[in-house]
């Protein structure tokens, strides 16, 4: 039986969450919260049985953590209702600010008060805020609070990363399924340029679809990457996998499930045999005895519709992740996202057909600069604009008074371009793809460039010690 549980939240379309329950509170004692759990998300309605019994009993202080402004809150909690596999409406409607009034939820807490109390605070009732990408989670204090084991390499095969990005399948996908003069299937472009010196892995920067289209990525997407799996003898487990603005319907952006995720979670789980959630960190062990740890991000968090043409990763999410987390200081830190975090083309320019997501800046791309280089990456890799670009990029932080910069050169940005639409920019007109070599030390950097009718040749190289 859990002692107590902590929920996570954040404003959407500043709601101002929790000055519109403390109001409730004071105008008629007690307020409904209620619980948005994400579709993904386990039902957990026997811990909110279990928690009800001992709130009738005697008020439970419960947790609460804004992870959009890392505030810490604790509540005192008297009653909770839940359902299995239902969603309902607040218990009491006059009990509930209007916002959340006439959302279904799968559990309803009842709150007599809520404080804001330090993060120290926080941490020492309730442990350190909970990582991953949940909304709810009960808290057990007899379990050990220890970070997370560093777990064991998955074994790649040999010691080079495909790297893939935008391929597009739909309306803007432009190779042909069969082979034809002047025409060649994506999959024999790439089968042929790797098929004697074929990756351990392969990472896929979003965007698979053309119009987060659930029918093409179960079809046309899923069918591609299980084909290229076999062709380039890659296993699944050496795929990583995140999502882009194209492949998630951000035209039905639903906060309080995340139901617009939906069908792409469908997709990875097909593709994987289990759900694979972001933040992720993988490890893979590669036969010249390197060693690469892989977070995977999702870059389409959105703050609220209004900026759904922007990345934005929520940092705080993977800095948890990252902090609980044991690290090798061997391992070779890569991360992948699907937004920019530099500029990859020369100059920005809007998708009149597309405007939910155009551009390409990342909005907390600052904090996850400054967060992956704290934590030892030395790679990001994304896609997004359909350009190939390379750049090192090294953000200082202020240390008394005075900025310093990292001492090894900081950490490289590597592009992707568009491994398959026809909407290419003037920068390039040609599709692209990465191919990462793991060297005894450092690594390389080969772009290449190629079209249905032309096969792969290097677009630009670089090794980094």
């Amino acid at each position: 039986m859990p002692d107590t549980c902590v929920l996570r939240f954040r404003d959407i379309e500043g709601d101002e969450t929790v000055q519109k329950h403390r109001q409730l509170i004071s105008a008629s004692g007690s307020v409904w919260w209620g619980w948005w759990k994400k579709l993904a998300e386990p039902d957990r309605w026997r811990e909110i049985e279990e928690l009800q019994g001992k709130a009738r009993k005697e008020a439970l202080s419960v947790g609460l953590f804004d992870y959009s402004t890392a505030s810490f809150f604790v509540a005192n909690m008297v009653d909770c209702v839940g359902t299995k596999g239902e969603r309902v409406l607040s218990p009491d409607a006059r009990q509930t600010p209007k916002y959340a009034s006439e959302k279904r939820c799968p559990a309803w807490f009842r709150f007599a008060a809520i404080e804001e109390i330090t993060a120290a605070e926080f941490e020492e009732r309730f442990g350190p805020p909970p990582s991953g990408d949940g909304t709810f989670f009960p808290i057990w204090r007899d379990r050990s609070r220890a970070s997370l084991k560093l777990s064991d390499p998955i074994k790649a095969s040999r010691p080079s990363i495909l790297h893939l990005s935008d391929i597009h399948f739909g309306t803007d996908f432009g190779f042909p399924q069969r082979s034809g003069p002047g025409q060649t299937p994506l999959l024999d472009v790439i089968e042929r340029d790797l098929r004697d010196d074929p990756p351990g892995l392969i990472v896929v920067s979003g965007d698979i679809t053309s119009r987060a289209d659930a029918n093409v990525l179960q079809n046309e997407g899923l069918r591609f990457l299980r084909a290229l799996s076999d062709a380039l003898k890659v296993p699944k487990e050496c795929f990583v996998i995140v999502p882009g603005n194209h492949d998630i319907a951000l035209q039905n952006y639903a906060p309080t499930d995340y139901s617009h995720e939906a069908a792409y979670n469908l997709f990875t789980k097909e593709f994987f045999g289990r759900e694979m959630k972001c933040p992720e960190l993988r490890r893979f062990g590669f036969p010249n005895g390197r060693s690469v740890e892989l977070l995977a991000m999702n870059s389409v968090r959105l703050r609220h519709k209004a900026e759904s043409q922007f990345g934005y990763v929520q940092w705080r999410l993977y800095d948890d992740a990252l902090r609980l987390t044991e690290r090798n200081p061997d391992d070779f830190r890569i991360a992948v996202l699907h937004h920019h975090l530099i500029p990859a083309s020369r100059e920005e320019r809007t998708d009149p057909n597309y405007k939910e997501a155009a551009i390409s800046v990342t909005l907390d791309a600052g904090a996850v600069v400054e967060g992956l280089q704290s934590n030892g990456f030395k790679l990001a890799l994304h896609g997004h604009q359909h350009v190939p670009a390379i750049a090192r990029i090294d953000r200082g932080s202020p240390v008394g008074g005075k900025v310093k910069l990292s001492e090894d050169g900081g950490m490289v940005v590597l592009a992707a371009g568009s491994a398959g639409a026809t909407r290419l920019s003037d920068e390039m007109r040609d599709n692209s793809y990465n191919v990462i070599r793991l060297l005894d030390k450092g690594y390389s950097v080969e772009a290449k460039r190629f079209n249905p009718a032309k096969a792969p040749e290097i677009l630009f190289q670089s090794k980094f010690d």
